[in-house]
């Protein structure tokens, strides 16, 4: 599978695949932060053969990526570029084209994904000086195999 230490790095992108906004980088928090599932694309259900052998017909993986994260006034720019996160997480849930999500920067493997979740969010700490939530995306394409770190 897939590992890294870096940050997660999101970028926007238009129609055409040109960068429409720049970058953010998430900063890492916790080792909880990024987790990446490779969720099977089936032709169609599974079919039972006269022998009674079970028969799965498998397209190929959908990659699915849940970045969660927590900032506060103190640190509400938590990304390398200097944008705030709260700017960010608007842009991007307005954004209606596609999304380039690399979940660690040491590594090349980058994803053109959707956003797979509402614009929600908690307050951190239970008070008003930040906020905490998670960002859900699901995978623009069906990959043939899960992809392995080298």
């Amino acid at each position: 599978m897939q590992g890294g230490v870096g940050p997660c790095k999101i970028e926007l992108r238009n129609a055409a695949g040109d960068v429409v906004e720049d970058f953010f980088v998430f900063t890492m928090l916790d080792e909880d932060q990024i987790r990446v599932d490779f969720i099977p694309q089936l032709d169609c259900p599974d079919k039972v053969l006269d022998n009674g052998d079970i028969k799965r017909f498998l397209r190929g993986y959908r990659v699915y990526i849940e970045v969660s994260f927590t900032f506060d006034d103190y640190d509400t720019n938590i990304s390398d570029n200097g944008r705030s996160c709260q700017e960010f997480l608007v842009d991007l849930h307005i954004h209606l084209g596609v999304i380039r999500i690399q979940p660690h920067t040491d590594e090349s493997f980058t994803y053109d994904v959707l956003l797979d979740t509402p614009f929600k969010h908690q307050y951190a700490y239970n008070r008003w000086v930040g906020y905490t939530g998670s960002l859900a995306f699901k995978g623009k394409e069906t990959l043939d195999t899960i992809p392995i770190a080298p």
